[in-house]
């Protein structure tokens, strides 16, 4: 879940494909979809999971005082409609905007809304 939100859609659908094979295996080809064979055995896409697992680490870590300084929540004066509530690290290039901390306080914003 660490590199989740580095890795390319490339590797993503690699990765993708080893869990469409399994359940092909698993399933003996019993179905007609890739989408058919999840609901079946319950599973989501390994995309899902990873965005599940990234979120919910984020917020193991803003319930911890020792770690809440991770997260920092905005201290912004302007009282906007739609402003974030976690701080949104400045980035001057996409593999820091693309890292897992400021891709983790994106998660949190976009769940607390």
């Amino acid at each position: 879940m660490v590199w989740h939100s580095s890795l390319t859609r490339g590797e993503q659908h690699d990765l993708e494909r080893v869990q469409k094979v399994a359940l092909r295996i698993i399933l003996q080809e019993n179905y007609t979809t890739y989408s058919d064979a999840l609901k079946v055995t319950g599973l989501d896409t390994l995309d899902a999971r990873r965005v599940k697992l990234c979120l919910n680490f984020a917020i193991g870590y803003i319930k911890k005082d020792v770690t809440s300084d991770i997260f920092p929540v905005n201290s912004s004066t302007a009282n906007f409609r739609d402003h974030d509530k976690y701080y949104a690290y400045p980035a001057k290039t996409g593999r820091l905007a693309n890292s897992t901390i400021p891709y983790m306080a994106g998660l949190l914003t976009s769940n607390v809304k």
